[in-house]
């Protein structure tokens, strides 16, 4: 199972995100780089069986004859949602490619593997000192932030799934240290310079 959340328009190693792993999974949140007016989401997959079921899963587990044939659930997305996002498909490629001059002007240093390409959904850096980097950008009207301060692992709803004392010590680095800036495609050339010289004076 391919986690594509925040992958949309990315690339590695020639195969475009939502194409690797036998299920992929997009999120639709406000957030993320492309929306759809609302909560949503996408599976996509290359297999037909498991389109198939997909299918079934996301209405309440009903085949074409609407006899639930299987446990479901109701995630069918909305007709308005649906429209909103077919609209913004037709603009998702130039919005990622903003994305990436966006990230390029603020930091030339990133490698990307070969036949690959970076969505960019943030820039994402390592400080050993989050919280005095993030009020020093909030002081520039700069909204950074640790996205993802609790590792899946050491969330208490999954304490019966996970072995709290497992040493995942990479995972909960970044956990703590991972600060987003803003890459979006509607950032401003005076928001971007803003952006660049803070990073430019921050201490990381």
């Amino acid at each position: 199972i391919e986690d594509a959340a925040q992958a949309h328009g990315a690339l590695l190693e020639g195969k475009m995100a939502g194409a690797i792993g036998d299920i992929a999974c997009f999120s639709f949140f406000p957030s993320k780089n492309m929306a759809v007016g609302g909560e949503g989401g996408m599976v996509t997959t290359t297999r037909p069986e498991l389109a198939e079921r997909l299918k079934r899963l996301v209405d309440h587990g009903r085949d074409d004859t609407l006899e639930s044939v299987e446990l479901g659930t109701n995630l069918r997305m909305s007709e308005v949602n649906a429209a909103v996002g077919r609209v913004q498909l037709k603009h998702i490629d130039s919005w990622i490619s903003k994305r990436r001059e966006n990230s390029d002007e603020l930091n030339h240093s990133t490698k990307i593997r070969e036949n690959s390409q970076h969505a960019w959904h943030q820039l994402c850096i390592l400080s050993d000192e989050p919280t005095s980097v993030i009020s020093y950008f909030d002081s520039k009207g700069i909204d950074a932030r640790v996205h993802y301060p609790i590792p899946c692992n050491r969330h208490q709803v999954y304490s019966e799934h996970f072995q709290h004392e497992i040493s995942l010590p990479n995972c909960d680095l970044i956990a703590h240290k991972l600060v987003a800036v803003p890459v979006h495609p509607s950032l401003s050339g005076e928001e971007l310079q803003r952006i660049k010289d803070a990073l430019h004076h921050s201490t990381f």
